[in-house]
């Protein structure tokens, strides 16, 4: 799929890069990979409804934009999943109310 398939993951580029404040692209993910970010692209889930996809831009943008991923917040969560479940859950909710 290119940039210009109305398919592509990418369709969500703008809406992401609203959200963050800042130039994002979207991709997906590789196959049973969770949707994430590495700061520069969101990657969503492969093979997911069109709505589940563009949830997960919605988050992990809205996460962004709000701050919650900076790299020195998120380095202290680094082989700490519960801790980084515990903090990542309201913060989506806090950066998707902003």
């Amino acid at each position: 799929m290119t940039a210009s398939d109305p398919k592509s993951a990418d369709r969500f580029r703008f809406l992401a890069s609203f959200l963050a404040g800042r130039s994002l692209g979207v991709a997906e993910a590789r196959t049973g990979e969770a949707a994430h970010t590495d700061g520069r692209f969101v990657f969503v889930s492969a093979g997911r409804p069109v709505s589940e996809q563009r949830r997960e831009v919605l988050v992990q943008g809205a996460l962004i934009g709000a701050g919650s991923l900076d790299h020195r917040l998120v380095k202290a969560l680094r082989g700490r999943p519960n801790v980084a479940r515990r903090y990542l859950a309201p913060q989506g909710h806090r950066g998707l109310a902003r």
